[in-house]
């Protein structure tokens, strides 16, 4: 193990440590964990830094809300558009593509 800039770096020369995790007694995944653990404990230490303090949530938001703006109003109706009834125009397109299929049938002679 040695620094290396602001940090520390940890070199291992072992390549099969699962053996001693697979082949050792009862305790042995524990040990292992333990074992992996130490050694990245030793250069991975936390960096405990500052963290400003946030102030606390608004424990009313919608009552803040509608003291800052008002409360809720319905909509008038000269600010809503006008609404386009769409199924009277469907219903005249389904009818005249129905009557134009069946003129093209009785021209073709098919009944």
């Amino acid at each position: 193990a040695r620094r290396v800039a602001l940090g520390r770096a940890l070199v291992l020369g072992y390549e099969d440590t699962w053996h001693w995790r697979m082949e050792g007694g009862p305790t042995s995944q524990d040990d292992h964990r333990a074992w992996w653990s130490g050694l990245v404990g030793s250069v991975a230490r936390p960096i405990l830094t500052p963290r400003a303090i946030e102030p606390a949530a608004d424990p009313a938001p919608y009552a803040a809300l509608v003291e800052t703006l008002g409360p809720p109003r319905a909509p008038t109706g000269a600010s809503l558009p006008p609404r386009i009834r769409w199924e009277p125009w469907l219903l005249l397109l389904s009818l005249a593509l129905l009557m134009t299929e069946w003129s093209s049938r009785r021209t073709r002679g098919v009944t």
